[in-house]
């Protein structure tokens, strides 16, 4: 099992692959279209961050939370709980609006989520890195940003302004059980899930100007 947590990321593809079969072999509307596109860029997301180019743990620890901790085991965020976080997303927040058409603020948090991640990686850590990639970016802007801006572009009006409102409450809530609940900082605590010497190189070529080294 240990083995298998480790390298979850590999398996992203695998998942992204069978969003895409379930694309290809259906008659979708545009909705569903969209939220199988976007559960396809996800899981990409996810392998583009931890596998390859990979390097986004320590970007996250050092940029988004601060951390200035260079003992991996005492991270909370580790592959068990990257993988617990990462995946709950996916499944509460991107694949269980396919099968609840009556929940429209399900979907708008789908399409609404894909500009938290560009404001997160075209801006937020681009400008911290002084880099114009970090990894993440790809995925994000050729294809969650742009399924979303097309989804919105025919449908916004399908949604009420309760609807955005749910839809925010709804990507916060689940942000907070995905990287911040006490269920993500328990998973944490297993050290022997903590990031390998390996998993930290990947990092290198985005650090080269951020202004901590103590980890290179």
């Amino acid at each position: 099992m240990k083995a298998l947590i480790t390298k979850w990321y590999l398996l992203c593809p695998y998942l992204a692959s069978l969003f895409a079969l379930a694309l290809f072999l259906g008659n979708w509307d545009l909705r569903v279209q969209s939220l199988l596109i976007s559960g396809l860029f996800i899981q990409l997301h996810f392998f583009e961050e931890f596998g390859f180019p990979g390097g986004f743990p320590l970007i996250a620890m050092l940029v988004e939370l601060k951390s200035v901790e260079t003992d991996t085991s005492k991270w909370d965020l580790n592959h068990l709980s990257a993988f617990f976080g990462n995946q709950w997303f996916a499944v509460i927040v991107y694949l269980l609006p396919i099968f609840c058409p009556n929940i429209p603020f399900l979907t708008l948090a789908v399409m609404i989520f894909a500009f938290a991640e560009l404001a997160m990686h075209l801006f937020f850590f681009n400008l911290s890195l002084k880099k114009w990639y970090n990894p993440g970016l790809l995925t994000t802007l050729i294809g969650l940003v742009p399924v979303s801006v097309y989804y919105l572009a025919h449908d916004w009006k399908l949604y009420s302004g309760l609807d955005w409102f749910l839809a925010l409450i709804w990507i916060v809530l689940n942000y907070f059980i995905a990287f911040r609940s006490p269920i993500y900082k328990r998973l944490g605590r297993y050290s022997n899930y903590a990031f390998s010497d390996s998993d930290l190189s990947r990092s290198e070529p985005f650090l080269t100007h951020f202004r901590e080294t103590q980890f290179k």
